[in-house]
């Protein structure tokens, strides 16, 4: 029996280090891989995005409005819990773009913060509805 090499594509999610199908140990390399060369790349550029005290800031801010929308859903003071909940994705969104903007993920980076500002718009109309 002659047994010949795979030849892989350059489609997604076809090379045997990020299978996506499932099968094999391949997923589990590609997540490996890809830590892997996130340590390298960050090692490389140094963390130039956000510095330790904004990051700091913005974890006490997420954790702050998350218990704040928590008090507001168990108070059932359900248009308060939506707005804070609105002024959570726009904080979560930002870190997140924040994050793949460190890592050289523009595409991503550009998507955060598109929601970001989705959710900022809607924390704004709910705001002024709420209060007008």
């Amino acid at each position: 029996m002659k047994i010949r090499k795979r030849q892989w594509s350059n489609k997604p999610g076809n090379h045997p280090a990020i299978r996506t199908n499932g099968s094999g140990p391949g997923l589990i390399r590609g997540l490996g891989t890809a830590v892997f060369l996130l340590m390298i790349q960050t090692e490389e550029k140094g963390m130039r995005g956000m510095s330790k005290n904004k990051r700091w800031l913005f974890g006490i801010g997420i954790a702050v409005v998350f218990i704040l929308a928590l008090v507001f859903i168990v108070r059932q003071a359900m248009h308060a819990a939506a707005l804070s909940m609105a002024l959570l994705f726009v904080l979560t969104n930002t870190a997140r773009a924040a994050g793949f903007r460190e890592r050289g993920m523009m595409r991503e980076a550009k998507w955060m913060n598109l929601l970001a500002g989705f959710f900022g718009l809607l924390f704004i109309v709910l705001a002024v509805m709420l209060f007008i």
